[in-house]
């Protein structure tokens, strides 16, 4: 199987969603136009082309940052969704972390 990426992005982790399907974290960088990227929801991993359907775009829904990781866990409130970003000693970049929950 291969994975289909959004226009100009690459995908740099994914995680398992705990009721299903997978969630797949893809971005770019360019010196202009700085990071951008997707937060894609792929619903069957067994199909022979994987491609996702975007829950968040980055800039827009969360901040523009060096998204690099992805996790998913189920609690008592539902199921949770973390993104965490790395700003690599940089003045220009942020570590952040950013939660969902999912209904």
């Amino acid at each position: 199987r291969r994975y289909q990426p959004g226009a100009n992005l690459l995908p740099v982790d994914a995680a398992a969603l705990p009721g299903g399907g997978t969630l797949v974290l893809e971005r770019d960088f360019s010196l202009l136009g700085g990071f951008r990227g997707r937060l894609a929801h792929v619903a069957d991993p067994a199909a022979p082309v994987l491609a996702g359907e975007t829950w968040l775009e980055m800039p827009g829904d969360i901040p523009a940052e060096n998204w690099e990781g992805v996790a998913a866990a189920r609690t008592r409130e539902g199921a949770l969704v973390v993104l965490v970003s790395d700003d690599n000693q940089s003045p220009f970049q942020r570590s952040l972390f950013a939660v969902f929950r999912l209904d």
